[in-house]
């Protein structure tokens, strides 16, 4: 396996971009759009999970369930929404665009992969 070297570097422009800028309320309010999709992520997966594949063996149950339907991934996602909707307008502007980019840039370079490699990770 090979140190991502790309991937540091890219990390280490956008951070150092973000930390001159000054105002550490727009880095918070970036940061927390990241972490508000990542707990969106998890509890939408729970609930897909769910019903996509419902007996496969979980260590852990959710508590709180109708029927299938888990309702603290629900209540997460609400709150997800709430949180994310009180954003600042530049904070969340920043968040898309990083968001949306990621999305972009693991597209690209998984093209960039020979075909071997790309086979053996689907």
């Amino acid at each position: 396996m090979r140190t991502p070297a790309r991937a540091i570097v890219l990390a280490l422009v956008v951070s150092a971009g973000f930390a001159l800028s000054g105002d550490i309320g727009l880095v918070a309010g970036a940061t927390n759009f990241a972490v508000f999709i990542g707990f969106a992520a998890v509890s939408l997966s729970l609930i897909v999970l769910r019903f996509t594949h419902p007996d496969l063996a979980r260590p852990f149950r959710v508590p709180f369930n109708l029927g299938r339907l888990p309702l603290l991934p629900i209540v997460a996602l609400a709150s997800v929404a709430f949180m994310t909707a009180n954003l600042e307008r530049d904070a969340l502007l920043i968040g898309v665009g990083l968001f949306v980019s990621g999305l972009v840039a693991m597209e690209v370079f998984s093209l960039w992969r020979p075909l071997h490699e790309r086979g053996a990770a689907q």
